[in-house]
């Protein structure tokens, strides 16, 4: 049986990583939009890296993803770009 998390709700933490191409412009529109929401946003250190096309190095967007995953306070995590 497949394990299905929960809605999100007010108040719930998101983090935003870039696991893979770097981002094109800002997206602060969309941390608006979340924050509206009602939900706690946090931005990963890869949403403004750059190593040639990508969002970091492969060991620091590896390292930015598993950040996130093993902090249980984290309820959603979402890729700005690719992943």
């Amino acid at each position: 049986m497949i394990k299905q998390p929960s809605y999100l709700k007010k108040g719930d933490k998101i983090a935003i990583v870039c696991p893979a191409k770097k981002l094109p412009k800002s997206i602060d529109g969309a941390i608006e939009t979340l924050k509206g929401w009602g939900v706690d946003v946090v931005i990963g250190s890869t949403v403004s890296s750059s190593y040639h096309q990508f969002s970091g190095t492969d060991k620091e967007r590896a390292a930015d993803l598993q950040q996130f995953l093993d902090d249980e306070s984290i309820k959603a995590i979402i890729a700005a770009r690719g992943g």
